[in-house]
C-alpha cells in the first residue's frame, strides 16, 4: 500500500511538473513572438529614422545652397547699387558741367 501511495505521489508530482513545463513553454513561445514583434517595430522605426535623417541632411544641403545664392544675390545688389550711385553722380556732374558751359 505504501508503495502505491509513493507511486501516486510521484505520478502527481510528474503531472504537475509536466503541466508547469507546458505552461512555461507556452509563455516562452508567447514572449518570443512578442520580442519578434518588437524587433520588427524597432526595425520600422529605425528605417523611418534613417529616412528622416536623410531628408534632414538633404534639407540642410538645400538650405546651405540657398543661403549661398542669397548671399551672392545680395552682393550683386550692393554692387549694382554702387554702380547706380556712381552713374547718377556722373550724370549730375555732366549736367553741372553742361550748365556751367552754357553760362
Amino acid at each position: 500500500y505504501l508503495q502505491f501511495q509513493k507511486s501516486e505521489r510521484s505520478n502527481k508530482y510528474l503531472t504537475q511538473e509536466r503541466y508547469s513545463r507546458m505552461i512555461a513553454e507556452e509563455k516562452i513561445e508567447k514572449l518570443t513572438k512578442d520580442v519578434d514583434g518588437l524587433k520588427s517595430e524597432v526595425t520600422k522605426f529605425e528605417n523611418k529614422l534613417n529616412a528622416t535623417e536623410k531628408l534632414l541632411d538633404q534639407t540642410k544641403i538645400i538650405n546651405k545652397d540657398l543661403k549661398q545664392r542669397l548671399d551672392a544675390a545680395m552682393e550683386k545688389e550692393k554692387t549694382l547699387e554702387t554702380k547706380i550711385r556712381q552713374l547718377e553722380a556722373a550724370a549730375a556732374q555732366r549736367v553741372l558741367e553742361s550748365t556751367a558751359g552754357e553760362s
